[in-house]
């Protein structure tokens, strides 16, 4: 009898695959030649006809052994090269050579350099040895100027007499002029057994659904399980690799119907991923083939994701032997599987299209619905119209839906909505009606749609309930749509109406939307900070006000403020208020010049402070009276409205300000500024010539009002100080956090000089400073200067500098009241600077390393310094002054040298005998030549106690001396006619410590 389920699409690739004989005639060679029907040629694309050179490929296979019972064995390739035109092959004609029988191939097939199969697989020769491979719907496409490569392959069998094989190409099918020597044969291979070394594979259905037809609900989200292969390697002589396998599907759902079909071995892992094409889908490993250990079986599991298709199927089989690619993990030679029963069916293939087996019916189609996940929550603002008050998705699987009826109510506290109630589909109305028909607790009712619009399958279609809020609502109100469901809809492949209990969907609510009216608060703030002012200051900033209208549904409009003044002083000290909005003034319709306990701002243009900002004006007014007391401003009272509505907002201002007091004058402090880059902190050396030294900073903060600074006095004092050794002084400025600038504001050749005291007095008759110091921004004041050049300056001579006196060194006005103001503090530098020829340093030599342990003995070292003479002239080491702070109160030390130049090693010049005083003082005189050094070494004087300490350094700079001769330096250095002279009590550099030595008995 005829069965409907039994009727089967046969695709043109199958009708392709019909094994032929050389002069074999198809539908696809007739498309793909004209010719061999005899007519003139089948309208369609032009195919290319320019011209095609054929040639052996380098690449071609050279002889080999190949064993029987194996397939897929490259014989032959050759290369097509196009001309400018290009050229389209749709067919070759091979020819065997070598003595093998015919009957012993059982397959041959044409692949090109990607590997990609062009026609089917013959699997017989004619008469002839010949045999003619039709490309179909395949075929080779040569691009202009361009070359593609082609290999012959053989399938043979596994009772095949040992013998030798070729394969030549004799000619092709083409519309192009062919050039080249045709034929083209490949190497003789040596067919033999292989029955001892290669493998043998079975492929069976595994059953999933079984005999009976399954139905499946479309889901394009997620994966189901079809069918199952299971693979087998039954020689037992080597592991097998799955490279390559191809199904199609004797189903009739379309390739659009399923995609992301996912090839799973055992343990989970998705081997391949592939997308349906003209029925086939192919699964390619060949970048990770999937191996079989030799004698065992893997179950394979095809799965997919299906996308509709309803009331079609899907059946995956194996349609050929060739279909599945298999290679021998050790001898490289791929098997062709036989087949196995478990679908019902015979030995030889297809597998797996058996009648209902593992067959999928894909079911009528489903429904899911519920709210978005940006479903509204946000607030409303009285007034607004079409706000979306809910949002929902809906999602048919397996077909489009035609939705019918809804039911939904809207849950409306104290205040209506206005106007309609829109439902829309994607951004279309499919309902309307008055928003007076709802309930205002809610309840729910059907509505019957207005349009009928199309849910489309497999994506999210969007409804949205929109409603028009009161201008009169207040914040509180709220609303909510309530168990909004769908009720009735149209499954249109089924062509079936599905009802509320058979779209089984729940009937789900939205969010709450709160009605959020204008609101604000007010706040003065507590800054700027309480302060002493003076009288005569003007725009100073008395308080500052926040408006806050964060929270507020709309932009909020401020008409008037009033602000109060609550301090003690009289209030009519302070004119001229006005308010500020960052550096626009806010201008008033009222005069607020004259000051009072209350000032009102009515605004002659309103002052906007946009929904969800905070705006912050400032309050600045004049001190014109002569009075004292203090003056405290805050905000008393807001008049507000909402911008779009017109609504009252109530204000209850905050914060109380700060409290500002009158003072008599400005007052300036001064602080030294130490450290890197400024003022030196200890005792430091400088060379003669020297340039742009800096040795003075100090900071200048000014407070109650801007200060301008109209004498400056710099006071430079030593033990030894002369009016060539320091000059060309300049003065640098460092406004606040900013960068030092690079040009001096004030400058001076040299100072004046008296007893060892050295001053310059910078005036000016307005401000020395380029602006004036501003409260709250400190100046810092850098003081460079040059040392006199050699002959000039005095070696030996030091100086620091300091302001010595608040009411003659540092004065000034304030810039607002011009009056002197008071200055506190008389910063002086913390070290003295030495002139000195050049650098002379001592360092660190031993031990620098803690934990150095010495005998007990006489003698024994525990310290080590290197003295160096970095300078060209020799000079004379006269003083030391070493720190101990050993634990020995009784032990005696001595001093000792290297050789001028010595190693570290030499101690042979006594500079002091053992002596219990560390304070050495005056030495035997060593030279130092310039460029040399000399290692100065402490020994013990006499036995040290066991596990007495030593511990030695330098602590302050000039505690080493030496002395420099005239003669030595090239000049007349005290100016007195004559190179006889000597130079003393120069410093030496550093200020090195040495680690603890410990003397130890053994």
């Amino acid at each position: 009898s005829f069965v409907a389920g039994d009727v089967r699409t046969v695709a043109s690739t199958l009708v392709d695959a019909l094994e032929l004989s050389a002069d074999s005639v198809t539908a696809a060679s007739l498309t793909a030649d004209p010719s061999q029907g005899g007519g003139s040629g089948t309208p369609g694309t032009t195919v290319p006809s320019g011209e095609l050179t054929v040639s052996l490929a380098a690449s071609t296979p050279g002889a080999a052994n190949i064993p029987d019972g194996t397939s897929f064995n490259k014989v032959l390739t050759v290369n097509l090269q196009a001309g400018a035109d290009g050229a389209t092959v749709t067919g070759l004609t091979l020819k065997k050579t070598g003595y093998l029988l015919n009957t012993d191939i059982t397959g041959v097939d044409v692949v090109d350099g990607n590997g990609v199969r062009h026609g089917n697989v013959a699997s017989s020769l004619n008469s002839d040895s010949e045999v003619l491979i039709l490309f179909g719907s395949n075929p080779v496409v040569v691009p202009a100027n361009g070359q593609v490569s082609l290999t012959v392959r053989l399938n043979f069998s596994a009772d095949t007499t040992a013998s030798t094989v070729g394969m030549s190409l004799k000619s092709l099918t083409t519309t192009a002029t062919v050039s080249g020597s045709l034929p083209i044969a490949g190497s003789q291979m040596s067919v033999v057994d292989g029955s001892n070394a290669v493998a043998a594979v079975t492929i069976d259905v595994v059953a999933v659904g079984g005999s009976s037809q399954t139905s499946m609900n479309a889901d394009a989200d997620n994966s189901q399980e079809i069918t199952k292969f299971r693979i087998t390697e039954t020689a037992s002589k080597e592991d097998v690799l799955v490279r390559k396998l191809t199904l199609f599907n004797y189903g009739n759902a379309a390739d659009a119907d399923y995609k992301d079909v996912e090839l799973v071995a055992t343990d989970g892992t998705v081997l391949a991923t592939a997308q349906p094409v003209s029925q086939q889908v192919v699964f390619d490993l060949s970048s990770s083939p999937y191996k079989i250990t030799k004698g065992q079986q893997k179950d394979l599991t095809v799965r997919m994701k299906i996308v509709g298709g309803t009331t079609k199927t899907i059946q995956l089989a194996v349609y050929n032997d060739f279909d599945l690619e298999v290679q021998g993990a050790d001898t490289g030679a791929y098997v062709l599987p036989t087949g196995g029963t478990t679908d019902g069916g015979a030995v030889s293939f297809p597998l797996g299209e058996t009648s209902t087996y593992n067959e999928v019916l894909i079911a009528s189609g489903t429904l899911s619905f519920n709210k978005d996940v940006t479903s509204p929550s946000d607030s409303v603002n009285p007034g607004d119209t079409n706000v979306v008050l809910a949002k929902y998705y809906a999602k048919p699987v397996g077909e489009d839906m035609e939705l019918r009826k809804i039911s939904f109510g809207i849950e409306q506290d104290d205040s209506a909505l206005t106007g309609n109630v829109y439902v829309k589909v994607d951004g279309s109305i499919v309902w309307s009606g008055a928003a007076s028909t709802f309930a205002v607790d809610g309840t729910f009712g059907s509505k019957t749609l207005t349009t009928y619009p199309r849910l489309k399958a497999g994506q999210n279609n969007y409804i949205t309930v929109e409603g028009s809020v009161p201008t009169t609502a207040t914040s509180g109100v709220y609303y909510l749509v309530n168990d909004f469901d769908l009720t009735e809809a149209k499954l249109l492949i089924s062509n079936t109406i599905s009802d509320a209990s058979t779209l089984a969907v729940n009937a789900t609510d939205g969010n709450q939307i709160q009605v959020n009216s204008a609101s604000m608060t007010a706040k003065t703030l507590s800054t700027p900070v309480s302060q002493n002012i003076v009288n005569g200051t003007n725009d100073f900033t008395f308080g500052t006000v926040e408006f806050n209208a964060q929270s507020s549904g709309e932009t909020v409009r401020v008409s008037s403020v009033i602000v109060s003044n609550m301090g003690s002083g009289t209030v009519t000290d302070i004119s001229n208020l006005e308010l500020w909005d960052g550096t626009t003034q806010l201008t008033t319709s009222n005069s607020t010049a004259t000051g009072a306990a209350s000032t009102t701002f009515t605004f002659t243009s309103p002052l906007l402070v946009t929904k969800g900002t905070i705006k912050t004006l400032t309050l600045k007014g004049d001190i014109t009276g002569s009075g004292a007391g203090t003056h405290q401003f805050r905000l008393h009272s807001v008049s507000a409205t909402g911008k779009d509505t017109g609504t009252s907002v109530s204000i209850t201002p905050t914060g109380s300000g700060q409290e500002m007091t009158i003072a008599t004058s400005g007052t300036v402090t001064l602080s030294l500024v130490s450290g890197n880059g400024g003022s030196p902190v200890s005792v430091q050396t400088v060379n003669i010539g020297s340039t742009a030294g800096t040795y003075f900073a100090f900071k200048a903060s000014a407070q109650n009002e801007a200060a301008k600074v109209r004498t400056l006095k710099l006071t430079a004092s030593g033990t030894s100080l002369n009016t060539n050794s320091l000059v060309n002084l300049n003065l640098y400025r460092k406004v606040g956090t900013a960068t030092m600038e690079a040009t001096p504001f004030a400058s001076a050749t040299e100072m004046t000089c008296s007893s060892n005291t050295c001053t310059y007095t910078w005036t000016a008759t307005d401000n020395l400073l380029p602006e004036p110091i501003q409260p709250g921004t400190p100046v810092t004041i850098y003081v460079k200067a040059d040392v006199g050049a050699a002959g000039a300056a005095r070696l030996g001579d030091d100086f620091v500098f300091s302001i010595a006196a608040t009411t003659t060194d540092f004065i000034g006005v304030g810039d607002s009241t011009n009056a002197a103001f008071t200055v506190a503090g008389t910063p002086t530098a913390s070290g003295a600077t030495h002139i000195v020829p050049w650098s002379v340093k001592v360092f660190a030599e031993s031990p620098t390393a803690p934990n150095s342990t010495v005998g007990v003995g006489s003698g024994s070292i525990v310290g080590k310094f290197k003295l160096t003479n970095l300078g060209s002239g020799v000079v004379t080491f006269t003083t030391s002054t070493f720190n101990g702070s050993g634990s020995s109160s009784t032990a005696t030390y001595s001093l000792h040298a290297s050789t001028d130049g010595g190693a570290s090693t030499d101690s042979s010049v006594s500079l002091k005998a053992a002596s219990s005083t560390l304070t050495w003082g005056d030495i035997t005189d060593v030279t130092l030549n310039g460029g040399s050094s000399r290692y100065l070494t402490i020994k013990t004087g006499g036995t040290a106690g066991n596990y007495d300490t030593h511990q030695w350094s330098v602590n302050v700079i000039g505690q080493l001396t030496y002395s420099v001769a005239e003669t030595a330096l090239g000049y007349d250095e005290n100016a007195d006619g004559d190179l006889d002279d000597t130079v003393e009590n120069l410093y030496v550099e550093g200020t090195p410590a040495l680690e603890i030595v410990t003397s130890r008995s053994s």
